[in-house]
């Protein structure tokens, strides 16, 4: 579990899964095509980028769930006991094998698409990976921040491939689809007395996270305006507009399942 890439992810955070194959893999797979036209080899790129990155992600996810957790005020422990003292017990060869997996990774990627710019792509996990520890390591508005440039990288990353497509507008459409709206909820599930981002805890969802749905739907109809603002001033293409038009269903899906699951 700790030595596969995804695996870790579906164990302790599968709620995300779910997430990260429609609000992540489809829209990268989507801009990739549109970029580079929608062929096999594009689709194969996109599962790729996936993957690598979320190789070096996970190195994160482990660390806090496993570190960082016993020195957090309100700890949310994802673990069971015998899960813990594996990882205790061999928690060299998880990292090891995480960081031997990434390099075997990059090395088929450079292989197989010898065109793309696979060091900058390493130097983006890099800053990935380096962003994460300080992020377990620190706390407060400063985590809060770094949240935001992890959530950001985890978008930016794959476009790093092919540095020539990325623009100051896909550079913003990155940042809405994900990473704006999820720091606006940052500690969204803890108690009152942690402090950081605790206005959006007590006055925009009265410290009740199933109002998350509500406030995603809400959050998602005011981007998409944003972006048909953007739109009409030609800084987005017509398919950017699409894009946060699909982002915005989705989340209205999700709301209305949760909504007839809880009557």
């Amino acid at each position: 579990m700790f030595c596969v890439p995804l695996v870790y992810l579906f164990r302790t955070r599968p709620h995300a899964v779910v997430s990260l194959f429609f609000t992540h893999l489809l829209p990268i797979v989507f801009l990739y095509g549109m970029q580079t036209g929608f062929t096999v080899q594009t689709l194969a790129l996109s599962l790729s980028t996936l993957l690598i990155v979320e190789c070096v992600y996970e190195i994160g996810y482990i660390q806090n769930d496993t570190e960082t957790v016993k020195r957090d005020d309100s700890p949310t422990w994802r673990l069971n006991g015998t899960e813990l003292d594996f990882y205790y017990q061999h928690k060299r060869v998880v990292y090891i094998s995480r960081i031997i997996q990434t390099i075997a990774f990059l090395t088929m990627l450079h292989f197989f698409f010898p065109h793309a710019h696979t060091i900058y792509f390493a130097v983006g996990l890099l800053v990935l990976l380096i962003s994460f520890l300080l992020y377990n390591s620190l706390s407060g508005y400063v985590k809060m921040f770094l949240y935001f440039i992890l959530s950001s990288l985890r978008y930016i990353i794959p476009f790093l491939l092919f540095p020539e497509n990325i623009s100051v507008s896909l550079l913003v459409l990155l940042l809405l689809i994900h990473s704006f709206v999820r720091t606006l909820e940052f500690k969204s599930s803890k108690p009152p007395y942690i402090t950081t981002n605790i206005c959006f805890r007590k006055y925009i969802i009265r410290y009740d996270v199933s109002r998350l749905y509500g406030f995603r739907v809400i959050a998602y109809f005011l981007l998409l305006l944003v972006s048909a603002v953007l739109y009409r001033i030609s800084f987005f293409p017509f398919y950017y507009l699409l894009i946060m038009l699909y982002v915005l269903s989705f989340r209205t899906a999700i709301y209305m399942f949760n909504k007839l699951r809880t009557r």
